[in-house]
């Protein structure tokens, strides 16, 4: 039986985080790999999907093939596609997020297969099951519970927070504040889900710099807000001649309880940028998702300390980063002149004084 927790939406407190960090640690960042498809065997593209194994290789789905897997090892290399485009066992067909599971086991959420599939260590399907609805911001936490943000079932889009059991049995589901309505369009949700083992929920919107934390029960326990300088514009741009606004994507937490966030702001050279662009496609309309169009923007990379309610450190770096893992490997898009398509995976590491 569906258990709602009505406690949930009720909003609880709203923190505006100062702007200044709260000690004097700093982030650096290290280019440690990148992914190329020189000869084309990969078939690699402006990715929909990138995460991090437990054993430093990485997993890649393109925006074009989402029935398509494709793993890299740590140095860059293209290893083997994983599974096949296919519906039956070691098959996808509609992959819209991977996430670690339990152990070094991997979670594949098949939007088109309708199912989740669980990887051992080995990157081979070990179990599927079905899951009745579907998204790119879901989690597992330590007891193998699946909660499930932005669910799309029947192809109606809802703002809601749902979590399953390891038999993918509906235990409860609860809405998050400021929640759209039921036949919204997909574009329209706000919200990106991530999940702890430990079973803490971060929900950041995308249109302004807020992050959500919530419990497993569904207690909204507090909004971390933020308003940067370069955080203003929540409006998509009128025309092609206008910077692309900001966007907060999917944050992580990492062992320490600690949110790691990534913000797209608009490059200070989009103008130069997006006239590369226009000379280079015959269009001039931007879009965050292409490739060739990456260089419209940078990102900034933080680390907020939701206990404390602060700022620890701030990095803004000139890519367009699509991807962060909890231990702060980051990997950003890119395409050549020619188009070749490259991810170069990057390390953050917080840096306290006195530790080099």
């Amino acid at each position: 039986m569906l258990l709602l927790a009505s406690a949930g939406v009720q909003a609880q407190e709203t923190v505006s985080v100062p702007e200044e960090p709260a000690c004097s640690c700093w982030l650096e960042a290290e280019l440690v790999a990148t992914l190329v498809d020189d000869d084309g065997r990969a078939g690699l593209s402006n990715p929909l999907v990138v995460e991090r194994t437990a054993g430093g290789q990485y997993l890649v789905v393109p925006a074009n093939r989402q029935g398509a897997v494709l793993l890299f090892d740590s140095l860059g290399t293209f290893v083997r596609p994983v599974g096949r485009p296919g519906d039956g066992p070691q098959e996808f067909r509609g992959v819209i997020a991977i996430q670690p599971g339990l152990g070094d086991s991997i979670l594949i959420m098949d939007a088109g297969a309708g199912r989740i599939a669980v990887l051992d260590p080995r990157l081979r399907v070990a179990r599927t099951a079905r899951i009745p609805v579907f998204s790119a911001w879901f989690g597992t936490t330590e007891v193998g519970d699946i909660v499930v943000q932005t669910a799309i079932p029947r192809g109606a889009a809802q703002d809601r927070i749902r979590v399953f059991d390891t038999a993918m049995t509906p235990v409860r589901s609860f809405m998050p504040s400021d929640p759209v309505g039921p036949r919204a369009p997909v574009a329209s949700l706000r919200r990106r889900l991530t999940v702890s083992m430990d079973g803490q929920l971060a929900v950041a919107h995308n249109d302004r710099y807020a992050v959500e934390l919530w419990s497993l029960s569904g207690e909204h326990i507090k909004t971390l807000t933020r308003s940067p300088d370069w955080f203003q514009s929540a409006t998509m741009p009128a025309d092609a001649r206008q910077a692309p606004p900001p966007r907060l994507e999917t944050p992580r937490i990492d062992a320490e309880g600690r949110i790691w966030t990534v913000a797209h702001v608009p490059d200070p050279a989009w103008e130069d940028a997006l006239e590369n662009v226009r000379d280079r496609s015959g269009r001039a309309a931007p879009g965050l998702r292409e490739g060739a169009q990456s260089s419209l923007l940078d990102s900034v990379v933080e680390i907020l300390d939701p206990e404390t309610a602060t700022l620890l450190a701030s990095l803004r770096i000139d890519a367009h980063v699509v991807f962060i893992s909890p231990d702060g490997f980051a990997a950003s898009y890119r395409q050549d002149d020619l188009g070749q398509p490259y991810i170069d995976i990057w390390k953050f590491t917080l840096v306290s004084p006195g530790v080099l």
